[in-house]
Order: structure tokens, then C-alpha cells, then sequence
């Protein structure tokens, strides 16, 4: 599971935020990574806390998201494949991205048309 800076960064939108569980229930494990706070609940969700809890959605959490583009798994695996081959071409360090940090990415384009910037998310 990522919890890296940049993933944090690039979940902390509202488009993922609101497709977020609702509560925070059962949080059972704690880590510490410098100044930021990260728990686990009982469902396997990974959350990160400093003045607020940000959802890091995990790779099946973002496959979700798109399952209603791509019902069918071979579908969405096929198109994921071809828009990380078209933008690895432009972008040869997005070999370096975590895949959480690629399937959001994917999320972004095909729900929100947005892609990242490196900073934020814009219209793309």
C-alpha cells in the first residue's frame, strides 16, 4: 500500500474524498512515518492523519471506481493498459509510480478527465 508524500497528495482531492467510506470505525493499527499519523481500520482501508483523515484508496477501491466504464475486468485491464502505454510514451517516469499512484491517475482521466501535474490535478 502506498502511503508515500505523493500519493497522499494526489488522494487528497475531492473527487476521491467523497467516494470514501463513511465512518472511520474500528481503527486498529497505528504507524508513525515523521510528523503524519496513519491507521488502518478493520476493513483494510489505510488512512492518513495530520488536521484531517485522508482516504488512501486502495488498487481494488480504484478499480471500483470504473467499473461501471469498464464492466467487464479484461476491459478495464486492456484500456488501463493502453492509457499507461500512451502516457509512458510522453512521460517515460511514470515507470516510477507506484501502482496506486497509476490507477488513480487512470481514475482521474476517465471518470474527471484530469491528469496530474505534478502538484495538483487539472483539466486535461
Amino acid at each position: 500500500m502506498d502511503n508515500t508524500g505523493t500519493y497522499i497528495k494526489m488522494s487528497d482531492c475531492p473527487e476521491i474524498q467523497e467516494q470514501r467510506p463513511q465512518a472511520l470505525i474500528g481503527l486498529i493499527k497505528h504507524y508513525y512515518r515523521g510528523e503524519y499519523q496513519y491507521e488502518v481500520d478493520s476493513d483494510g482501508d489505510f488512512w492518513r492523519y495530520k488536521r484531517h483523515f485522508i482516504w488512501l484508496p486502495r488498487q481494488d477501491q480504484l478499480q471500483e471506481m470504473v467499473k461501471d466504464t469498464f464492466p467487464l475486468s479484461n476491459a478495464l485491464i486492456h484500456w488501463f493498459e493502453q492509457w499507461f502505454v500512451l502516457h509512458w510514451l510522453r512521460d517515460s517516469s511514470l515507470s516510477e509510480w507506484s501502482m496506486e499512484q497509476l490507477w488513480l491517475a487512470f481514475v482521474m482521466k476517465e471518470k474527471y478527465n484530469k491528469v496530474w501535474d505534478g502538484n495538483t490535478w487539472t483539466s486535461g
